[in-house]
Parts: structure tokens; C-alpha cells; sequence
């Protein structure tokens, strides 16, 4: 799931820490460094990112959530997945 190369990261994005998790994923705090900005990631857990169906589904959904803008709605700012995890990248706010 999550690279350890001196800083965790996943994909461009090096984690901070982790916020929380449920029963779907773990949610981390990240730092992107294009951006130059704090995001938040939801990492999938299990998600199976390796079948065709479930990340043809994913990426639907994720584009979905990122069309949305509604200012109670977290804007979605990536998707991708990293060692046969997916993972959305989403606003960070803090509380």
C-alpha cells in the first residue's frame, strides 16, 4: 500500500498521519509537494484495484465526486492506486 522510501508516501503524496480509519479505508494526512499544499487521502483497504470491474467502477465514481461542487462537499482532487490499492486525494479541513 504505502512505499517507505525515507518518507511514507503514496504516489506523489507524503503522508503525515493518519486521521482516521473505518471499516472501508484509512484516512491520512498528506503533503503534495506539486501543489504545495496539505490534501487528505482515503486509502481503500482491499479494494482489489487489480480487477478490471472494480477500478473501471472506482474511477467512475471518483470523476462523480470530483464533478461535484457544493461548498458541505470535500472537493476530490486525484485518484489512483498504488501497490494494488486505491486511493482518493481530497481537500484538507482540519476539525
Amino acid at each position: 500500500m504505502i512505499e517507505q522510501t525515507g518518507t511514507t508516501t503514496i504516489g506523489r503524496y507524503e503522508l503525515v498521519r493518519e486521521l482516521g480509519r473505518g471499516a472501508m479505508g484509512q484516512v491520512y494526512l498528506a503533503y503534495d509537494p506539486h501543489l504545495n499544499r496539505q490534501v487528505a487521502i482515503k486509502v481503500i483497504i482491499e479494494s482489489g484495484s487489480d480487477d478490471a470491474y472494480f477500478w473501471k467502477a472506482f474511477q467512475r465514481e471518483a470523476k462523480l465526486i470530483g464533478s461535484l461542487r457544493h461548498p458541505n462537499i470535500l472537493t476530490v482532487y486525484d485518484f489512483g492506486s498504488a501497490n494494488g490499492q486505491a486511493y482518493l486525494v481530497m481537500e484538507y479541513v482540519d476539525g
